[in-house]
């Protein structure tokens, strides 16, 4: 895997750091030993800064800031549970505000958070087992005196608002996240951690019920309960000593667990209730293992220990290793975290030390080509235009944004996403900007010959020279033309153009009935209608 950004503990600091993904793979919230948190876009550019107020009381100067980080499930807002704080911190990620929320429980610790699926409420645990829960539409708070007597470990919540707690008093919790009333509570046979809820699979396909509950105790046991209406289900399962402790699991695919253990194996099981008593696939991969991922993107598992990481592919089955995406972090560096973007195009490792390191896993298939050039992408901000007959690079292009779409033409590149599109000079050694347009629609696409570019936005096709801003005089589409631009097709017959080409003379528009229709572009018709009249002209002479 190509490295694509890295962040130093010059920054975080160093010692332990947390950090997450939004939902939508494009803000990485992360914290380290300095009492701040850093919002970096895909390709680690800083977007903002969040300072954390100091501690309440004493803290490990080693161990991250934050104990807790997590984005609701739209991927506008980041909750907060700052370490040695008894305040809640919501950051929205639109106005970059910073709501404060006071947890009424004063001098205890915030141990645990979860969003509600439908992002409506947070829920926030803490040391002494009471429970806080935020309604972030109505900024109502409402606590919950004594939910567990002893420390809330982890909080989940299922489709349906129930929010499930497991506390280090060995107990577990169900409650109606909307009327606050106890649903169910359970005695446990260990330590829990790592709570998860998530459909078991039944024959042949997973119920989406998320009525199933896994856990870890004592870090040896996967403790599955199923909350049913004629009588719950719950069933342990142990594994082999030599596998070491477990350190993380998680569900993927059709309803099967995957789980990672301490001594380098991960084992994988079914949550079918006549295949969960046997392991569907065991391997032993690294030495140590210090956590897991898993990418529904790709269908890969990432899982790190020490200074290593290692990708399993699951596609086919086999569960290969594909050694080719191995990587090998510096001998000092140990990893910690482990996480996928939601479209698996970035993994993203931090370690013990203080380091935050991205790794390009795939790129999107963002491509044109002009024979006998290819433009595509090599990294989220670059693309390259190469020769393919001669099997040659002619030069790479710096990009502000990661495109959606790219034109190809004989002089010129076209990027872009949403309404933008930046137009580039992509000759041997030329790699300068000439320009930037905004579109009052959004662009699908852009085809460009040697001097115009033709612009598929809101079912229009538009026609521009290269390089012309908006509502220059000289944009001229169309003879006596006085807009800069001229839509070339209006009404109910410009909403069904579905694709576009661009040759020397012509414009092409496919719409969705199947009617191919071609445009005369104006400098080549009055190209050939002063081309015919020399002609005429000259033959009148004769």
């Amino acid at each position: 895997m190509k490295k694509l950004f890295s962040i130093t503990p010059d920054i975080l600091g160093a010692g332990k750091v947390i950090f997450e993904w939004n939902s939508k793979g494009t803000l990485l919230a992360a914290c380290g030993p300095k009492r701040r948190i850093i919002i970096l876009d895909r390709s680690g550019r800083s977007l903002d800064e969040i300072v954390l107020p100091p501690a309440e009381w004493q803290v490990d100067a080693r161990t991250s800031s934050c104990t807790h980080l997590q984005w609701d499930p739209a991927g506008e807002f980041l909750a907060i549970l700052a370490n040695g704080c008894s305040t809640v911190f919501i950051w929205s990620s639109n106005s970059q505000d910073l709501l404060k929320i006071d947890a009424d429980f004063k001098a205890q610790e915030l141990t645990a958070l979860s969003w509600s699926k439908n992002g409506q409420y947070l829920a926030v645990g803490t040391s002494k087992g009471n429970l806080l829960i935020y309604n972030s539409r109505e900024k109502k708070k409402t606590p919950f005196m004594a939910k567990h007597t002893r420390r809330i470990v982890s909080a989940v919540w299922n489709k349906d608002s129930i929010l499930g707690l497991c506390s280090a008093d060995r107990t577990a919790s169900w409650t109606d996240g909307i009327s606050g009333h106890e649903v169910k509570s359970e005695m446990l046979k260990g330590d829990p951690m790592d709570l998860c809820v998530s459909d078991q699979k039944e024959d042949g396909y997973a119920r989406r019920e998320e009525n199933t509950y896994t856990m870890i105790l004592n870090q040896r046991v996967l403790h599955l309960y199923q909350l049913l209406p004629e009588g719950d289900r719950e069933l342990d399962l142990e594994f082999q000593g030599q596998y070491g402790n477990i350190q993380r699991h998680l569900w993927f695919g059709d309803g099967y667990i995957l789980l990672g253990f301490s001594a380098g194996w991960i084992v994988i099981v079914s949550s079918h209730h006549r295949e969960v008593s046997q392991e569907a696939h065991s391997g032993k991969y690294l030495d140590i293992l210090t956590d897991v991922a898993y990418s529904p993107a790709l269908g890969r598992i990432a899982m790190g220990g020490a200074n290593t990481i290692r990708i399993v592919d699951t596609a086919a089955g086999d569960f290969s290793e594909l050694k080719s995406d191995a990587i090998d972090l510096d001998p000092n560096q140990s990893v910690q975290k482990l996480q996928w973007t939601k479209d698996g195009q970035v993994l993203t490792v931090s370690t013990q030390c203080g380091n935050l390191v991205s790794f390009l896993a795939s790129l999107p298939s963002v491509t044109d080509l002009y024979a006998p050039r290819m433009v595509h992408l090599t990294s989220l901000l670059e693309m390259a235009v190469t020769d393919v007959q001669r099997r040659i690079p002619l030069c790479k292009i710096e990009l502000e944004v990661e495109p959606a779409f790219v034109g190809l033409g004989p002089r010129h590149v076209a990027v872009g996403i949403n309404n933008q599109v930046w137009y580039h000079r992509a000759e041997k050694g030329i790699n300068n900007m000439i320009s930037k347009r905004e579109y009052l629609g959004s662009v699908s696409c852009v085809k460009l010959n040697d001097g115009y570019a033709a612009v598929l936005s809101g079912g229009g096709v538009m026609l521009h020279p290269i390089g012309a801003a908006a509502g220059d005089a000289d944009v001229v589409v169309v003879a006596a033309a006085a807009a800069a631009t001229t839509a070339m097709t209006t009404g109910a017959v410009a909403t069904s153009i579905e694709c576009i080409a661009l040759t020397s003379h012509f414009v092409i528009t496919g719409s969705k009935n199947g009617i191919l229709s071609y445009y005369l572009i104006p400098a080549a018709a009055a190209s050939a209608a002063g081309a015919a009249a020399a002609a005429a002209a000259a033959a009148a002479t004769q």
